[in-house]
């Protein structure tokens, strides 16, 4: 693998894992809102439920009633029936949020966030002992360079040398 490759997978690497620390606190805070979202559809259910019961005891008391006021009465307890057998399917959808929807999508991101934890680590501890290594092979070409430099100013020397006590022989 070349080393531009080798970077664009790290810088790849890199983006993803900064895209999943961006979006898991946004998904953990869908998660907290979608839960008292659910506990407020439970008190209002609850709520609804206790006017409704009202509105059936006050058609029952006016049913009673003689003359238009009893049709009044009537209309409010049939509301009141309806809302009581609407209630089930209604009770049954505001459940259904937190185990088909929040629960499990709960347990996904939970799930996710530790694997990915896990795998940022090891990719971080992995990318810091690859720069290591780097780091150390490139103080040893350095040093090498510098040795053969030296090596080499040294033969340099000695041949200038040798080329001098040449040329004095020869003039002579």
């Amino acid at each position: 693998m070349d080393l531009r490759t080798s970077e664009q997978i790290h810088q790849l690497a890199t983006t993803t894992f900064r895209n999943i620390e961006d979006i898991l606190p946004e998904l953990k805070n869908l998660i907290s809102v979608g839960k008292s979202y659910q506990k407020a559809l439970q008190n209002a259910s609850l709520i609804s439920s206790q006017f409704y019961h009202l509105i059936g005891a006050i058609g029952v008391r006016i049913s009673s009633l003689p003359g238009a006021v009893r049709q009044l009465g009537q209309g409010f307890y049939q509301i009141s029936v309806a809302h009581r057998e609407a209630a089930p399917v209604e009770n049954s959808w505001i459940d259904s949020i937190l185990t088909d929807f929040l629960g499990p999508l709960e347990m996904k991101i939970t799930k996710e966030a530790k694997t990915y934890s896990a795998v940022h680590k090891i990719y971080k501890q992995n990318v810091a002992h690859q720069q290591q290594e780097v780091n150390k092979q490139q103080s040893i070409l350095k040093a090498h360079k510098k040795k053969e430099k030296k090596k080499s100013s040294r033969s340099n020397i000695a041949d200038t040398q040798l080329l001098q006590a040449y040329n004095e022989s020869l003039q002579r």
